[in-house]
């Protein structure tokens, strides 16, 4: 299970001809303690990227932004956010121009990284 997920379950049991359903089950995996780059929401993105990550604990985290080729088109400091789950905008002030892009969260030696696409 990823942190960060939800999962939902329902149990159904067949009995000769007939079955049984249970109500759904959700679960919510916590994210604390763990670095996450939630999934790009929505993907494609209109005009600006929003960032979902969480932070475990305080201490430099940087959000980066690469274009198909490569190379880096947004940087973001983002450890003075402090723990916790946040929502950042990359590509605001008309920066990114539409394409593919890697967003990637950094904080000391661990990376996670995601794929969104941007249109105008």
């Amino acid at each position: 299970m990823a942190p960060g997920h939800r999962y939902d379950y329902r149990i159904r049991i067949a009995f000769g001809t007939g079955s049984w359903a249970s109500v759904p089950i959700t679960l919510l995996v916590p994210l604390s303690g763990r670095l996450a780059l939630l999934a790009p929401s929505p993907n494609p993105a209109v005009g600006v990227m929003r960032v979902a990550f969480h932070l475990p604990a305080p201490g430099p985290a940087r959000v980066e932004a690469y274009d198909a080729s490569g190379r880096l088109r947004a940087s973001r400091e983002v450890g003075a956010l402090g723990p916790g789950t946040h929502t950042i905008e990359l590509g605001g002030d008309g920066a990114l121009h539409p394409g593919v892009y890697w967003i990637r969260l950094q904080r000391g030696g661990e990376t996670r990284s995601a794929r969104i696409v941007l249109m105008r």
